[in-house]
């Protein structure tokens, strides 16, 4: 059997490549057009080749990042701590080019921090925060001076130094408080994921242990045959009974035991498909026709499909679901065994519901059992050949694991009537709220 990987359910330390991408892109704009404006509008004079430079090469790994990236949408924390990295230094140049901390952009030194705080570990966090005030150290004395477009003035020492303190503080806090929030909201994400990982591992464990039952339930039949032939097999050779009966009793064997066979393929082809019943849906009406031409062959003509109920809205979609497959399969055998000509399937829909309906000519269930139906180890068949009561108790069972309701009455006629009555939104693949 195909392990179904559940993966994609479990949250990880990946960065969304291309958003972080677009952020840089935004940044870089504003950095182009910031010059633009100053030396343009203002008319302030700027180092421009080099500031454009700078920019451009930033520009340049930006493209870079895509190209290596284009094949991959997450990129991992090292990644993007390298390109913050370079971001900060690269903001680091400019500021350099144009005046140091006494530039008013220079708070701008907070923005890698917070990218970084919001999207990375801690420790990528805690680095980058040391290299920022180890850099806002250096702008505080070493810079171009700002282009002040006149004479320049002189700003006193203790309020550099109450710059640096502020941008060193404001890198602190942002970086530790943002930090801690994302990592508290990451670790949360991450529960969350593990939680729903572990559900459908466990589902995909009730699927299989469902189709365990199935598997025992359908190999009753011909393995008590299997037994029974056995046995006259022994009592015809302690008699020595004739090659022609022995040989008939030997051909009943083999079909028995190619039953057997076809319903552990048939449920080995059923458990590859668990979690994966979104492929080739069809509609309700074909799902069942299909269903009913490849399992019920032999009597395939007293089995008839209508739709004589309640068509509210669009004709509900299913998936090949094993679970409803099942059901229906017992429900069909069941009705087939003690219908006198005729079993009727009856599909109908409404907004919120599927309602498929089996229903036979044959006796009806037992007044005595009725309220019982659906329990284990309640038929009316009890004790004869092998039978449990489990089919119909397997099919409600699993009726109701899709948030659905089993029921079964007798017709007035006669005759008796199981109904699945199935939620849209559980089951019909087009279902719209």
């Amino acid at each position: 059997m195909v392990q179904q990987d559940y993966s994609f359910l479990q949250i990880n330390d990946l960065i969304n490549s291309n958003q972080l991408a677009i952020v840089r892109w935004i940044a870089l704009a504003g950095q182009l057009l910031t010059v633009i404006i100053v030396y343009i509008g203002l008319g302030y004079e700027l180092p421009l080749t080099v500031t454009l430079g700078v920019i451009l090469l930033s520009a340049v790994v930006n493209i870079g990042h895509l190209l290596y990236n284009r094949n991959r949408a997450r990129m991992t924390n090292h990644e993007a701590f390298v390109l913050l990295t370079f971001d900060t230094l690269q903001l680091f140049a400019l500021l350099f080019l144009t005046g140091g901390l006494t530039n008013p952009f220079a708070v701008l030194l907070l923005a890698p921090v917070t990218v970084s705080a919001s999207l990375l570990t801690l420790r990528y966090t805690f680095t980058l925060m040391l290299m920022v005030a180890v850099l806002a150290s250096l702008l505080s004395v070493y810079h171009l001076p700002l282009p002040w477009g006149g004479d320049t003035p002189h700003l006193p020492v203790v309020y550099l130094i109450g710059l640096w303190v502020a941008l060193v503080l404001a890198v602190a806090f942002i970086g530790i408080y943002t930090g801690l929030l994302a990592s508290h909201a990451r670790n949360v994400v991450r529960a969350l994921s593990d939680a729903r990982f572990n559900m459908a591992q466990e589902q995909q464990m009730l699927s299989l242990g469902s189709l365990a039952t199935v598997a025992a339930h359908k190999l009753g039949s011909p393995l008590n045959s299997i037994t029974l032939i056995s046995h006259e097999l022994e009592e015809l050779l302690d008699e020595n009974a004739d090659r022609a009966e022995l040989a008939k009793e030997i051909g009943a064997l083999k079909i028995e035991t190619e039953r057997c066979r076809q319903i552990l393929a048939g449920l080995n082809e059923d458990a590859n498909q668990i979690d994966q019943m979104s492929h080739d849906p069809v509609a309700a009406m074909a799902l069942i026709q299909g269903l009913v031409d490849d399992r019920f062959t032999d009597i395939r003509d007293m089995i008839h499909l209508t739709s004589t109920g309640s068509r509210e809205g669009p004709a509900p979609v299913l998936s090949r679901r094993p679970d409803i497959n099942h059901s229906l399969e017992m429900v069909i055998d069941n009705a087939a065994q003690f219908a006198k000509t005729k079993v009727t399937i009856d599909v109908s829909w409404n907004a919120a519901s599927v309602i498929i309906s089996v229903s036979d000519d044959g006796p009806g269930f037992k007044t005595a059992i009725l309220n019982r139906l659906g329990q284990p180890y309640n038929s009316s068949r009890a004790g004869a050949d092998g039978h449990m009561g489990l089919g119909l108790f397997i099919s409600s069972t699993m009726i109701e694991g899709l948030g659905g309701q089993f029921k079964v009455s007798n017709r007035k006629e006669s005759g008796a009537v199981v109904t699945f009555i199935l939620p849209r939104a559980s089951v019909d693949v087009g279902w719209k709220a």
